[in-house]
């Protein structure tokens, strides 16, 4: 690559890099995973003129063999920074100390090719040398050097703050959210072996083929169809098709996305203005009273809020005091997993987890603030509505931006109807599936979709 910007000149410059593939099951990220471990290091080329690949090679196949043979939690290859440089990293991820001895303290900072730390509940693996165990507390002992793990972390992250900040300043609007149980919640009318599930693609839609995935991986049959607006025509076919679709429909998905590209004044914007079509309100007042689902995730949670069918279930409630999703507090896309917490569950697509549940959930958004008056709050925490929040590493609801990617009030992620009908929320439950995420404890699966399939099936079994 090369190039000229300004006052800067690119001279002719060649980046190469390689990858390869492996099973889920093989791949092993960095951070440690649990306290009281063995952890191993495998020494690898000191970085000079002169590189030992045999050495290197060498290194490579020898950890292989060992993760064939053992059980390996967690590995880093020692880089640029050496191997004080590799436990640090491995420490910051999960808040996990370390206790280690080396032979050599003077080498702990040099550069290195082919090197390996990893970690282990095995006591001794032959052939490779043991330096020290992780433990319960933040903090790094090297040869009996002490250093604290938090001021690690601050120096490590602190450089870049000031250019590319990660935590911002938000609002601090937060109360107790009590569990409530709620007589109201929605009895299934009829019975499917494979329930339906419509999910409408709006232009900007991009989480269709996982929505669809995890709705197949649960059971259901999914109707994905999108909507054409290449002119005036087209959105009349697409209209009526929708309705079609909708009358069809045991479940309705509004998915994730950007549609119309967010622009201008806000979000969903064009998914609202299709529902409130007379024709496609009126198939939606019609699918509610027969006892469908409904559910919408990020771009999907913000049209169902801004059409009012959340937190009412209909289109007629909503108003200028009514809830809605905002520009997130930090003024800027946030892609991040946050952790949730389940305060409610009057709804059947929330049978699968219990009220205190945590889980590990991705995001993705620019405008995932949920604002609320004082006096909407109090009646959907009064009515059980709020069925998710942001907590932090504690499980305690937090505005905190570490935790809370967007300054959501109260620290609403998820809410849902008086009945439990229709739910909505920011984070993408729908991504998760068997394999991914690995390097992130914790639960992921919220069974929100295998929920509302075994909700039409249950008189089936």
């Amino acid at each position: 690559m090369s190039g000229t910007f300004e006052e800067l000149t690119v001279p002719p410059t060649l980046v190469a890099f390689g990858v390869t593939t492996s099973t889920a099951g093989r791949i092993l990220s960095p951070e440690f995973k649990a306290t009281g471990e063995s952890i191993y290091y495998l020494p690898g080329q000191v970085l000079s003129q002169d590189i030992d690949f045999d050495l290197i090679k060498n290194n490579f196949e020898n950890f292989a063999a060992i993760q064939a043979k053992y059980q390996i939690t967690a590995a880093a290859a020692v880089k640029y920074g050496g191997l004080a440089e590799s436990l640090a990293l491995m420490s910051f991820g999960n808040r996990i100390g370390a206790q280690v001895d080396v032979a050599d303290l003077s080498s702990v900072l040099q550069a290195q090719l082919g090197g390996f730390v990893f970690t282990s509940p095995e006591q001794d693996i032959p052939g490779v040398v043991k330096i020290g165990q992780t433990k319960p507390d933040f903090t790094l002992i090297v040869n009996g050097v002490q250093l604290e793990g938090a001021e690690l972390l601050a120096s490590f992250e602190g450089r870049l703050e000031p250019i590319y900040p990660t935590e911002f300043k938000q609002e601090t609007v937060i109360e107790e959210v009590p569990a409530l149980v709620a007589d109201t919640v929605i009895k299934a009318k009829e019975t499917v072996v494979e329930p339906l599930v419509y999910i409408p693609v709006f232009p900007g839609t991009n989480s269709e083929y996982d929505s669809a995935k995890a709705f197949e991986a649960a059971g259901a049959k999914v109707n994905l169809v999108p909507f054409v607006t290449l002119d005036e025509a087209a959105i009349v076919k697409s209209v009526d098709s929708m309705v079609d679709n909708i009358d069809k429909a045991n479940i309705i998905f509004f998915a994730g996305g950007f549609s119309a590209a967010d622009e201008p004044d806000g979000s969903a914007k064009f998914i609202v203005n299709i529902l409130l079509n007379e024709k496609v309100k009126k198939a939606i007042d019609a699918f509610i009273a027969r006892g469908g689902l409904i559910i919408g995730i990020c771009n999907g949670f913000q049209a169902l809020v801004k059409s009012g069918l959340l937190p009412y279930g209909n289109f007629e409630e909503v108003g200028a005091n009514s809830p809605t999703l905002f520009y997130n507090d930090a003024n800027q896309h946030v892609a991040k997993m946050v952790e949730t917490r389940i305060a409610n569950t009057n709804s059947p697509w929330l049978a699968g987890v219990q009220v205190g549940d945590i889980h590990a959930i991705p995001v993705s958004h620019g405008e995932g603030k949920f604002v609320v008056t004082a006096e909407e709050f109090a009646e959907l925490r009064d009515n059980g509505q709020i069925w998710s929040q942001y907590v932090d590493f504690d499980g305690q609801p937090s505005m905190d931006s570490k935790y809370n990617p967007n300054g959501s009030l109260y620290a609403i992620e998820g809410i849902m109807s008086k009945n439990g009908q229709i739910i909505g929320k920011m984070g993408h439950s729908e991504r998760y599936e068997d394999g991914l995420f690995q390097n992130i404890p914790g639960q992921k699966d919220q069974k929100l979709f295998e929920s509302a399939v075994r909700y039409f099936q249950a008189s089936h079994e």
